[in-house]
């Protein structure tokens, strides 16, 4: 009966032996999957990561006027003296309204057109041309942003923008599923450019992104987990390029990849509007981009004890508009399927830019994917342990081991996502401008003061430097808002040059009668025969 008992317990134990066994032989196969897997994606990463650091980003001078209107007429009238000052004064209120007037029936008309596709809204009544008035819509809101001075984001400048990252080195990615393509079908991206067009970005049938204004934006501090992020993916560049080089399938190129690195490297191709190879330095800006990485490289491992500063440039105005895909789940009665969805940011580091899309999610970070391989390869080793002793000592002191790292690596990647939400809360609470018809309205308003801000420009310097040819003007009023913009923008702002749009200028003051075309240049009539002339041309508009 002792013998057929310990027969009974040596029959369990090799049972018991078999299951573990079994349970090994499949965690084993899922961490030689996982190993598989974890190798090629961050090989992927790193070769995104790869790229050499850029230091320096020119960008195509632009026609907005950063001056505000109350700013810009203090400067004109201090320089104006004596009893002109009041006629200038006049002037300058009677442009304001008269370019109001131009611009009032544009905007009513695209305030009741975006009636049909407001996201709040219910359905579009089904007797409304919905597309012959999407079509509308999209052209007049286009032409008020180039209007505005607002320029459509390209293909090479979202990557270029995207070459470096700020304050976050959380992967993320966006889910361009979640867009209604309908939205831009037939729609030109920009006066030239087809959506499908190669200079168009990948995503301009989804989604259209306008850019206005650059500015600066800098951090100063320790940025540890920054840091330490970055010499890890340095580490696995210098592992791929010089350890694991002769491993064909982590050496494979990614095509699009290396058409970003070409389109970006290269610097032959217009990034923000710029040829790279182009010598003459009046037709662009250059600011200083310093990314985390440079001082990591440059200081290695010393950097981790050190404060360091982060500057990246910024967008200062920013406009979205897509259309959501409705999903089952999101349907309801009254939900409007045409919606068109407008928004504005201020002053988005360009690095960041993915932060302001919709539909964005984090990905594992290199050290999230290490630290998860890891983990299974302790799980395997304890049961491995576990099945070749019965000292529960030993069992238990594994088990608490790699039940500590599991929640070591969960409490990390639910803290870098919590992280990276906390940003894009920053984002939508203190850089959000307007929503939906909100952003209609805030554009029309920057029309009319862009337009204003030309024309006074322009009538001032040909006034009081007079006759001018157009690039004779354009030169007096560039100097002149370069002058002002030192006294009113920051150290690194002071660099940004305006490209003033003189014959835009121009043909609004031959509008009004206020210059005149000689053989000389462009002459403007005295500022008193100025305020009559459109005072008499008020009174007969009624």
């Amino acid at each position: 009966q002792e013998s057929r008992g310990l027969g009974d317990v040596y029959k369990r134990q090799a049972e018991y032996g078999g299951e573990l066994m079994v349970i090994f032989i499949l965690l084993l196969a899922l961490s030689v999957s996982f190993l598989y897997y974890s190798i090629k994606t961050i090989a992927q990463y790193v070769e995104e990561k790869s790229f050499d650091i850029l230091t320096k980003i020119k960008i195509k001078r632009e026609a907005f006027i950063p001056l505000t209107k109350q700013t810009l007429k203090y400067y004109l009238l201090d320089m104006v003296n004596g009893d002109k000052r009041e006629y200038f004064e006049q002037l300058c209120d009677m442009l304001e309204k008269f370019l109001n007037l131009r611009y009032d029936s544009l905007s009513i008309d695209l305030l009741n057109n975006y009636e049909n596709f407001h996201p709040n809204k219910s359905t579009s009544p089904t007797n409304v041309d919905i597309q012959k008035n999407q079509n509308k819509f999209l052209t007049d809101l286009k032409y008020v942003l180039k209007k505005a001075n607002f320029n459509p984001l390209t293909q090479e400048e979202f990557e270029f923008a995207q070459h470096e990252d700020y304050l976050t080195t959380l992967p993320i990615e966006t889910e361009w599923d979640a867009f209604d393509g309908s939205l831009f079908a037939g729609q030109k991206f920009d006066s030239d450019t087809e959506s499908s067009s190669p200079s168009a970005s990948h995503f301009s049938d989804k989604i259209w992104i306008f850019y206005r204004g650059v500015g600066i934006e800098r951090k100063t501090g320790l940025f540890l987990l920054q840091k330490i992020d970055l010499m890890m993916i340095n580490f696995l560049c210098y592992l791929k390029t010089k350890v694991l080089k002769h491993i064909t399938f982590l050496n494979a190129k990614n095509p699009s990849l290396t058409k970003a690195r070409s389109s970006t490297l290269q610097r032959s191709t217009s990034l923000f509007g710029v040829d790279f190879k182009a010598n003459v330095d009046i037709s662009y800006n250059e600011i200083e981009r310093i990314p985390i990485r440079l001082t990591v490289s440059r200081e290695g491992i010393k950097s981790l004890f050190k404060s360091s500063v982060a500057q990246e440039p910024t967008f200062k105005d920013l406009l979205v508009i897509y259309r959501p895909v409705v999903t089952s789940l999101e349907e309801n009665e009254d939900a409007n399927r045409n919606a068109i969805c407008l928004r504005t940011y201020k002053n988005i580091p360009m690095a960041d830019i993915e932060t302001i899309l919709p539909k964005t999610k984090t990905q594992l970070r290199p050290l999230d994917i290490i630290s998860i391989f890891l983990t299974a390869l302790i799980g395997v080793f304890a049961l491995l342990i576990n099945s070749f002793t019965d000292d529960w000592y030993i069992t238990s002191l594994t088990w608490i081991s790699f039940l500590s790292l599991v929640i070591k690596v969960y409490t990390t990647y639910w803290y870098s996502t919590k992280w990276y939400e906390s940003i894009l809360l920053s984002v939508i609470a203190s850089k959000c401008g307007n929503t939906h018809d909100g952003v209609i309205l805030s554009l029309m308003d920057e029309v009319k003061s862009q337009e204003w801000k030309e024309a006074i420009l322009g009538y001032y310097f040909i006034w009081n430097a007079g006759p001018l040819t157009s690039l004779q003007l354009q030169k007096h009023v560039e100097d002149f808002l370069l002058d002002k913009q030192k006294k009113t923008q920051t150290i690194d702002e002071k660099k940004v040059k305006i490209d003033f749009e003189a014959n835009d200028s121009i043909q609004k003051l031959l509008d009004f009668g206020l210059v005149e075309n000689t053989s000389e240049g462009y002459k403007a009539i005295s500022v008193e025969e100025a305020v009559k002339k459109l005072i008499i041309t008020g009174i007969r508009c009624g």
